[in-house]
């Protein structure tokens, strides 16, 4: 499932997979309650429900991109649904569909700067904990691109500058304002991976540049 952070107080768990397939479930935590609550629920349909997605929440918008659908093999999504939280009632979320993005991704981190959203690494084949295609063609290689949706003007840009592929990450830590680290996941050849990246958003091409770290 995708998680995400709305106003420092509010954890948000959006779909997943429970048992035998993806569910339309909305779970949100509230840590200084040690509460949960129930968000609308997607609608019950292929292009919402993933698991092995990723989300940001932009003012009071939830984006969440990419993962698998249920359909034979679990192939990998392309889409882009995005919420629209009530400041007055965070449980209420309005959902609908966006534009697609130029590839499908699964299991890519994510972060966001201004109106900006980035995804970075993943791959666009879905693939069980080994690395292993569900669609039975192999070892699945990693991404190097970060791909980022300007939520202000709706557009998406295809980044290109990673030079360090990545799949299977399920986070990354925020350094500044305008940097973040990555670690862990895996590599190409299914290698679980001990490198650490530092993200930084470059404000000439608005894009998120990732440096080797460690």
């Amino acid at each position: 499932q995708s998680q995400c952070v709305y106003k420092d107080s509010l954890i948000y768990v959006i779909t997943g997979w429970s048992n035998t397939t993806n569910v339309v479930n909305i779970q949100i935590y509230d840590p200084s309650l040690d509460s949960w609550s129930v968000g609308t629920p997607l609608p019950n349909s292929s292009p919402y429900k993933a698991f092995g997605s990723s989300a940001q929440i932009v003012g009071d918008t939830i984006f969440f991109y990419g993962g698998a659908s249920t359909s034979p093999n679990f192939p990998a999504q392309k889409k882009l649904r995005k919420g629209i939280i009530d400041p007055l009632d965070p449980t209420q979320i309005t959902w609908t569909l966006e534009e697609d993005a130029p590839n499908a991704n699964y299991r890519s981190a994510c972060v966001t700067h201004g109106s900006n959203v980035f995804w970075i690494g993943g791959s666009s084949v879905s693939y069980n904990y080994n690395g292993i295609a569900y669609n039975g063609s192999g070892g699945v290689v990693p991404s190097s691109s970060i791909a980022r949706y300007d939520a202000l003007t709706q557009t998406w840009y295809e980044g290109l500058g990673a030079p360090y592929p990545i799949m299977d990450l399920r986070g990354y830590g925020q350094v500044s304002g305008t940097s973040w680290i990555i670690c862990g996941g895996m590599e190409d050849g299914q290698a679980v991976s001990n490198s650490t990246y530092l993200l930084e958003y470059d404000p000439v091409t608005g894009g998120v540049e990732k440096h080797s770290y460690v």
